[in-house]
């Protein structure tokens, strides 16, 4: 779908059986193909680079089960895991483990974004979340950190690891017979198109607004259905009497 019949259909795919949640898809794969926007004749897009050229990933920390803790203490420090990739990475429930475990590279910074390596389910390995101001804190062995390297808006970046082009391409690479594992190349090869910093931020403004409509349209669907719940019930209960 391009971006003419995205939007001349925006009504009628968002009244659909699960149509938000697929309009939602759809503003994420045109912003990353570069069909949201209308491109200006002035901005140069990289085609078919890899995320390698713009980062690199970062394996989680190793620990025995000895040597870590629920609880805080002097010179431990929390490890995000896959449970804490939610919508945003939450810092929930963590691990705890020494200091003199952790590589200085596998303290999180600001826009990494946090990649579930290995699961038993194949449709939680790939998810990701991207870190926002984070206390100190590190990350498990059965996650990494994608870490930008090159200026690019952390923004697009983190929009293009939760679009459809990331997904099918996590999908066909991960392996494993009952838990599934990716690699630190299957992630770094993934291929896309890249337009410039300005034309990035341009993107992620319109993918931002889109998105606020799409939740408008939600809660909207959601005082609907709960109305129309409301009147089925007292139609019912006038009937029975």
């Amino acid at each position: 779908m391009d971006s003419n019949n995205f939007f001349e259909n925006f009504e009628t795919i968002a009244n659909a059986p699960g149509g938000i949640s697929r309009l939602r898809e759809l503003i994420l794969d045109l912003a990353v193909r570069g069909r949201l926007v209308e491109r200006s004749t002035e901005d140069v897009w990289r085609e078919e680079i890899q995320l390698r050229d713009i980062g690199k990933m970062i394996r989680g920390v190793t620990y025995a089960k000895a040597d870590s803790s629920k609880s805080e203490g002097e010179g431990l420090v929390p490890l995000l895991g896959a449970a804490n990739i939610q919508r945003d990475i939450n810092f929930d429930g963590l691990t705890y483990v020494p200091e003199s475990l952790i590589k200085p590279d596998q303290i999180v910074r600001d826009g990494d974004v946090l990649i579930c390596m290995s699961s038993g389910s194949k449709h939680l390995v790939g998810k990701t979340g991207s870190i926002l101001r984070p206390p100190r804190a590190s990350f498990g062995a059965f996650c990494a950190v994608f870490r930008i390297l090159n200026p690019t808006d952390h923004e697009y970046i983190a929009m293009f690891f939760k679009s459809p082009v990331y997904r099918n391409a996590i999908s066909a690479a991960s392996r494993g017979i009952g838990i599934n594992n990716l690699r630190v190349g299957d992630v770094e090869s993934i291929t896309f198109v890249l337009p410039s910093i300005e034309e990035q931020s341009r993107i992620v403004a319109k993918v931002d607004e889109l998105t606020s409509l799409c939740d408008d349209l939600e809660g909207a669907q959601i005082q609907r259905d709960s109305l129309a719940e409301s009147i089925a019930k007292t139609m019912t209960r006038i009937l029975i009497e």
